[in-house]
């Protein structure tokens, strides 16, 4: 799934960083749909102008996003959905009517990804 939306944004002029970072966006939200809501999934991209846009629809009992880091900053889990609002140029997630959740993460547009390097 991962490499078919690389593909696909490669096809429309990504960059490598472009697409290193749909990659991480997509294995974020993909992990945690195996993690809280096993089932089928659904990814779709959007790839009309040179904004790209990936949702990703689950089943599961759906939640409530807020963006933010674990108090607990050794915490093993907590950082993905962050990972993803901090990635995306916009990112929400919303309850499906029937159940589960829709998340959509609008990439930056092609050629300008964001990878910023925090030096400590």
């Amino acid at each position: 799934m991962q490499r078919g939306v690389a593909e696909c944004l490669e096809h429309l002029g990504a960059t490598p960083e472009d697409t290193m970072t749909a990659q991480v966006i997509l294995s974020e939200l993909i992990g945690n749909i195996v993690r809280h809501a096993p089932g089928s999934v659904v990814v779709i991209l959007e790839a009309t102008d040179n904004r790209p846009v990936v949702h990703v629809l689950d089943r599961g009992r759906g939640f409530r996003f807020r963006p933010q880091l674990p108090v607990d900053p050794f915490a093993e889990s907590g950082r993905g959905l962050f990972l993803v609002d901090s990635l995306a140029s916009e990112f929400t997630v919303s309850r499906r009517k029937g159940g589960g959740t829709h998340a959509v993460a609008v990439l930056h547009p092609i050629g300008t990804a964001r990878i910023e390097t925090i030096a400590s």
